[in-house]
């Protein structure tokens, strides 16, 4: 179970309050991926699926998490904390502050 309190949205997150047709458009997720990766490293928001197919990462809203509690089974499972080490699996990553950010994943099938 989590819950969590959000904060407003944050200064990249109003950066990026594009409308949702451009946000998640994958041909401008293609032109900003490269400056993406410079402002946040580790960060991509395109590339490849597997087998052919492209994959798009575009985001809508960053927001922060002022507090939160999580528990799984019954255990709770600690305080609110910076990710670290950092997520190193898909070929995107993860803020390193918790936040709480609406991302829609396009994949487009492989090209005949």
């Amino acid at each position: 179970m989590l819950r969590a309190d959000l904060g407003p949205v944050t200064a990249l997150g109003r950066m990026l309050q594009l409308p949702a047709r451009i946000a998640v458009y994958p041909a401008w997720l293609t032109a900003v991926n490269r400056a993406a990766g410079i402002l946040l490293p580790g960060v991509a928001t395109a590339g490849s699926a597997g087998g052919g197919r492209r994959e798009y990462y575009g985001v809508r809203s960053i927001r922060g998490i002022k507090r939160a509690a999580a528990s799984w089974n019954g255990a709770e499972l600690g305080p609110l904390a910076p990710v670290d080490p950092p997520v190193r699996f898909g070929f995107s990553s993860v803020p390193r502050t918790p936040q709480a950010v609406a991302v829609t994943t396009t994949v487009l099938p492989a090209r005949r």
